[in-house]
């Protein structure tokens, strides 16, 4: 495994001159159950041959733990990842500057998505704000883009990461038919989890063994596989279903956090439509 600096940029990151890479990094470990001794052996293979790329899935149950996921790959593998990024994230005015910041700092992407939440598509009533100021035809196209630069980056040997349910909850209605696509190419995929360990005040990091699948996968195989890995996963550390589903696993701090930003988003909307309430 690869240890040297180089190959760990996350740990270099600093947002507003505070190491949160090197933070996230040192608080970040690697599970020892043999599932994931051999899928990071497996994984290892796949990424060091540089031949079709690595799809990483990962349960998204806390607001921080992709970056544990990362982190923690990073000690094993030297690898350039993509990541789709919810748009209504990434272009929210108080998170912008933070994805700009790890924009320029790695040399992985991040590049927003627009789901069917944010096209105003999806059949479930989610009040999502979509700041990126877009047209509809816009954001298709820059769905477009995105899907064409992960196929490069799969193409070179890179890694894909996304969580594949579009958020928290891994649930069958929320699988992304995108996540289902690119399992169909038969690319090799890993699913991950990663959970908050309050005894070692660390990130801990779970793996499955590397999957293949063919272009004949359903939906229902599909989720079947995911939600049973994760399920897997989150019992070695804890994680009751009711929380897996629910989304509550993550750490106090990540659900205070969630928490604060939810706020900041109301009063964004809400001074939004004062702006917009005709006056007089």
């Amino acid at each position: 495994m690869s240890n040297s600096p180089e190959h760990r940029p996350l740990s270099k990151v600093k947002l507003y001159n505070f190491s949160v890479g090197g933070f996230i990094s040192d608080r970040s470990f690697l599970a020892q159950d043999e599932i994931t001794k051999t899928g990071v052996a497996q994984a290892q293979e796949v990424i060091n041959k540089r031949e079709e790329g690595l799809l990483v899935y990962f349960a998204h149950l806390g607001l921080l733990d992709i970056f544990g996921t990362a982190a923690v790959m990073e000690d094993f593998a030297d690898f350039k990842a993509v990541f789709p990024v919810a748009a209504s994230w990434f272009y929210f005015p108080a998170l912008r500057p933070i994805f700009e910041q790890l924009i320029r700092q790695v040399p992985h992407e991040f590049i927003p998505v627009f789901r069917k939440e944010e096209l105003g598509t999806s059949s479930e009533d989610v009040a999502v704000i979509n700041f990126s100021g877009l047209s509809q035809e816009e954001m298709k196209s820059a769905n477009r883009a995105y899907a064409k630069k992960a196929e490069e980056n799969l193409h070179d040997g890179g890694v894909v990461m996304l969580a594949p349910y579009g958020g928290r909850a891994p649930l069958f209605e929320h699988l992304r038919s995108g996540s289902i696509r690119l399992l169909q190419s038969g690319r090799p995929v890993i699913f991950s989890l990663t959970h908050w360990n309050w005894r070692k005040l660390k990130y801990e990091v779970f793996f499955s063994k590397v999957y293949r699948f063919s272009e004949e996968l359903s939906k229902d195989d599909a989720h079947n596989t995911i939600y049973t890995e994760y399920a897997r996963m989150a019992q070695l550390c804890g994680v009751t279903r009711k929380q897996m589903l629910e989304s509550k696993s993550g750490s106090p701090v990540s659900r205070g956090a969630w928490k604060f930003l939810s706020k900041l988003i109301t009063l964004a909307v809400l001074r939004d439509e004062e702006k917009r309430r005709p006056k007089g």
